[in-house]
């Protein structure tokens, strides 16, 4: 234990201490002063890794590589998966599969698309990162391709969670032999809702009746209660003429697709949002990239190798320490129940 009397600057070393000394001494994970050409020699390292190589793919803008007959030209394309991330989809995959991208990891806008499962913990673990500056059909379906022939293995996917974008879940389908439940991220889902209805609703006391309208319907647990009071709230809206434009965009949108969105249908799943894919892009972008828009993409690829390697030491010190796992807490809690009963 340290006395107040050796207590010493040292001993209160903050993460900025050491980014700057990272700085002051121009430490950095640059290959080459060419962003493309250090790219490329990172590529070169990772493969002398042999079957530990976490690149699954790539096309560079300007070539086109076998493989990549369905891109244009100018796409660009880095799909990759470390060991540990191959053995975590293997172990969690069947739970829920959780797809979103987010951009400002690199100063060419390309986008950073990620796939997700939930450990035994409840926490969120990336499987599977693809960057590139498409996110159509072709390149999320080339992107499942390589991350299911990495596997090997037949893994049966229970629930899959996306934004309300189509080209996730239908490149999903395409690829994998999926037969669960697709889920719209709720956070999304509202987000849109309420966005929609400040727009197509002038009338601001109306506008807020329907809207909290909509949270109480698909905030209801029970099936037959919620069956009951959509049919009231679509009934109610096709009535109403003063909300014509927001119902006729309520319809088109979200008819016939109530199982993805209410709580009463998703009882089996813990998760309403991709919150734990939230909370990776934050981490990612605030403590990795120091809350800034990276300039360079092989520091995102260095940054990304950083993050593996620390969640997994992170998971290695929960198991030494035999932290209790989300399905044991639950377990504990219903026996509890029974015993007082």
């Amino acid at each position: 234990m340290i006395s107040q009397a050796n207590l010493s600057r040292i001993h209160l070393t903050t993460r900025q201490d050491v980014m700057n000394i990272k700085r002051s001494f121009g430490l950095t994970n640059q290959r080459h002063a060419d962003d493309a050409t250090s790219g490329k020699l990172m590529l070169e390292e990772m493969a002398e890794l042999g079957e530990d190589n976490p690149v699954l793919g790539f096309k560079f803008q300007g070539s086109m590589p076998p493989g990549f007959e369905e891109f244009d030209d100018e796409n660009y394309f880095l799909a990759l998966q470390h060991p540990l991330q191959k053995e975590m989809m293997r172990k969690f995959g069947e739970q829920i599969i959780c797809v979103d991208s987010t951009h400002g990891t690199n100063c060419y806008d390309f986008k950073l698309i990620t796939v997700l499962v939930v450990d035994d913990f409840g926490e969120g673990f990336p499987v599977a990162w693809c960057i590139s500056n498409r996110e159509d059909f072709t390149t999320l379906r080339k992107f499942f391709t390589l991350v299911k022939n990495n596997t090997r293995c037949s893994i049966n996917f229970n629930l899959f969670m996306s934004d309300d974008a189509p080209a996730f879940y239908n490149a999903w389908t395409d690829v994998f032999d999926f037969t669960g439940q697709k889920l719209l991220c709720y956070f999304h889902f509202d987000k849109v809702i309420r966005t929609r209805i400040q727009s197509l609703i002038l009338n601001k006391l109306k506008a807020c009746e329907i809207y909290k309208a909509v949270i109480v319907l698909f905030s209801e647990p029970n099936k037959e209660v919620f069956m009951k009071m959509y049919e009231k709230f679509k009934s109610n809206l096709q009535e109403d003429t003063d909300i014509e434009k927001f119902s006729k965009y309520f319809l088109d949108k979200y008819e016939n697709r109530e199982k993805e969105i209410a709580m009463c249908f998703r009882s089996g799943s813990k998760i309403r949002t991709n919150n734990h894919l939230e909370s990776f892009h934050r981490d990612f972008k605030y403590n990795y990239l120091s809350g800034k828009v990276n300039k360079r993409l092989d520091h995102c690829l260095y940054k990304l190798s950083e993050y593996v390697k620390d969640k997994g030491c992170k998971r290695i010190i929960k198991l030494e320490r035999g932290k209790m796992s989300s399905q044991k807490k639950i377990n504990r809690i219903e026996a509890q129940k029974k015993f007082k009963s």
